[in-house]
Parts: structure tokens; sequence; C-alpha cells
């Protein structure tokens, strides 16, 4: 699909006939005719790519090292493509004329980057964006329908986000509609398929604070104390680790 401005969509009758063209030349070549193998192709990007947008609202701008970041609200866990492999997804600020290019002068080189306490995460770098971009605008991360719910992930405990439909009612002038179409993630549904060994105590109970509030009567402790647990274990493990490691630097610097 065409990512960037003045790319050309593809033309699926002409790359099947121009397949068509090859696929018999090759045949012909091998001695093939009347057994010619099927090629399927797999065109999930051409069909939702196009489509689907990531909007995520800037929370914090900071300047360092002579550049701007814009932090937003979403990461890699929305969309990967960008921080995983350099992939260009065209970015626009509502409500903002799109710079055409670095030279305008209302444009600033923007690094656009996510939440994640990794320094992969990013969504652009040095992109010409609005100079007046800042907290609290909502930037779109164009064409990510094949490639942002569908490689999502919960790294980090990053909940997934909500998806919207937006459809057209038929008729002239007929308003958009849009509709929910995938809810929120919540800590509930996170821990939804989680279960804990009868040995390390009740069951989470993260559905509504009012069943918080009957487990935590009934079993007489916070029902999320389990949590804090989990963390003081993985701590535990953490300094247990350091510790090694500082032993293992003694003895190599010792020897």
């Amino acid at each position: 699909i065409p990512y960037r401005a003045g790319e050309h969509e593809n033309d699926p009758s002409r790359l099947a006939k121009r397949l068509r063209g090859v696929m018999d030349a090759e045949a012909a070549r091998l001695g093939l005719a009347g057994a010619l193998p099927r090629l399927y192709m797999e065109n999930g990007r051409y069909v939702t790519g196009p489509f689907g947008w990531l909007v995520a609202r800037c929370h914090v701008v900071k300047r360092a090292f002579g550049q701007r970041y814009c932090g937003l609200d979403a990461c890699m866990s929305n969309l990967m493509r960008p921080g995983m492999y350099g992939a260009y997804h065209h970015i626009s600020v509502a409500g903002k004329p799109t710079p055409e290019d670095a030279d305008d002068p209302a444009a600033e080189p923007l690094n656009v980057v996510g939440t994640l306490c990794e320094n992969n995460d990013w969504f652009a770098k040095q992109r010409p964006l609005p100079a007046s971009a800042g907290v609290g605008d909502l930037f779109v991360v164009h064409d990510s329908g094949a490639h942002s719910h569908s490689m999502g992930f919960q790294y980090n405990g990053k909940l997934r986000a909500p998806e919207l439909l937006l459809r057209r009612r038929a008729g002239p002038g007929a308003p958009a509609v849009v509709q929910r179409v995938r809810e929120r993630e919540t800590i509930a549904s996170l821990f939804a398929e989680t279960s804990i060994p009868a040995d390390l105590g009740a069951p989470l109970r993260l559905d509504t604070p009012a069943a918080a509030t009957r487990a935590e009567a009934r079993d007489g402790e916070a029902p999320t104390r389990k949590m804090f647990v989990w963390a003081a274990l993985a701590a535990a493990g953490a300094a247990a680790a350091v510790a090694t490691a500082l032993a293992m630097t003694r003895a190599r610097q010792t020897a």
C-alpha cells in the first residue's frame, strides 16, 4: 500500500496479468504445461491497511539533545512497525495543516515517541510536523489498519486500546456513524485468564470495586495485595541477581 505521499496504489488486475505472464513463460520453459502450480497471496494489508488509523494524544513535550520530543499516550504495543524495523507511517496532527516538507516555515522536525521504557519506542524520528503541535493535540498515525491491534501486545501491563468503526450512511448528506467494535482492555481483563495456585493465596478479584470490597471483607485482606506480593517476589529475585552479579564482578577484580 502507499505509505508515503506520491506512492501509487497497487493495481490488482495489472499485477495478476504480469504474474500470469511470468508463470506461463516459466511453465513453458520448464515443461510444466497442464501442471501449473497454484499461486496464493496474502492480501490482508491491501484490504485493511489504508482503512485504519491509530489516534493518540500528546501528553508531554520535552527538549533534549537539541531536538523536540512529543510523547504520546500510545506506544509500540499499539503499533510496533516503526520501532521494530523502522517502517514509515504518515503522521498528521488533528486540526493543524500537515507541512509539505522540512522547508515549510510552519514545520519543525519532531520526534514522536511512546510510553514504553524501551529506546526503540518511536513512531517517527525528526519528522517535519506542525511546529505548533504540543500537549493535548491528537496525533493520527495513518495506514495502520493491518498492523496495529493485530500485532499488539501487553508488555509492561499495557492495556490495548478500543477500536472504533467509522461508517458512512447511504444517501447524500447522511452523517457518518462511529461504533465501538472492540472494548478497551482493563486490568480485570488483563488477569482474566490467570490462575493462582491455591497455596499462594485467594484468587484476585479485580472485576468491580464492589466485588473487591466483598472479597476484602470475606478474606480479611485487600484482594489486590497478592499483586504486591508478586512484585515483592520479583524484587527479591532481582536483588539476588544484582548481588550475584556484584559478587562475580568482585571475584573478577580480585583475580
